[in-house]
């Protein structure tokens, strides 16, 4: 699903174009609704471990976004199954270069949505972001090949 389908901020003729054609096995439409989003990065959501005010923070204004009476717990203390060594035959390592034509197409998608996500949708009054400032630096990152600093050290 796009952020555009939700029709939270206007769309021009070009953006809606874009999302329309963008994919052939999965038709794309306007589905305007009611609600309100709270849209974070998986950083905000897991934290770093270095600033821990930050991370209280973003689970209080989670909290009172869905409206609940209790704290949520430190995430980053819950045990997740999917966190293990073992390997798939379907794991891939994204910085190989075997991969570099499609981690170009990535990142470049990634700019392309962290532009539009912080020009235009988190100005809806229907997208709330827990501390803007923190959440604009994290998706500036989306243009970043995380691969680079492997390289280099």
């Amino acid at each position: 699903m796009f952020l555009k389908q939700l029709a939270k901020v206007p769309l021009d003729d070009n953006e809606l174009k874009e999302m329309v054609l963008s994919d052939k096995l999965w038709p794309k439409r306007i589905s305007p609704n009611n609600f309100k989003i709270f849209l974070y990065t998986t950083e905000q959501l897991l934290g770093d471990g270095s600033n821990s005010t930050r991370q209280f923070r973003f689970q209080e204004d989670l909290q009172h976004f869905l409206r609940l009476e209790s704290p949520f717990p430190d995430i980053r203390g819950v045990h997740r199954s999917n966190e293990n060594n073992a390997t798939h035959p379907e794991y891939m390592d994204i910085c190989s270069e075997k991969f570099d034509r499609l981690r170009r197409v990535l990142l470049r998608q990634g700019r392309i949505s962290s532009r539009w996500i912080l020009k235009k949708f988190i100005k809806s009054d229907d997208v709330v972001v827990s501390d803007v400032d923190h959440f604009r630096e994290l998706l500036k990152t989306w243009g970043t090949d995380p691969c680079q600093k492997h390289k280099v050290e």
